[in-house]
């Protein structure tokens, strides 16, 4: 099943309100319609400082 809800410019505005909600990568890289998995990682999975400090936080509040 290949139905893609983000079509043309609108694809990264339709990314950038799933990614705020913290969706599953493997369900996001269905939602894109993207055939192998680096296509999604590479293109919408971006790191910034901000995102490394929450990772990190949430490793502290394990350990």
């Amino acid at each position: 099943m290949k139905k893609r809800i983000a079509k043309g410019g609108s694809a990264h505005l339709e990314f950038a309100l799933i990614k705020r909600i913290a969706i599953d990568i493997k369900v996001l890289q269905m939602i894109m319609g993207h055939s192998d998995i680096s296509i999604t990682m590479n293109i919408y999975n971006h790191v910034d400082a901000a995102r490394v400090q929450n990772e990190m936080k949430k490793l502290e509040n394990v350990m």
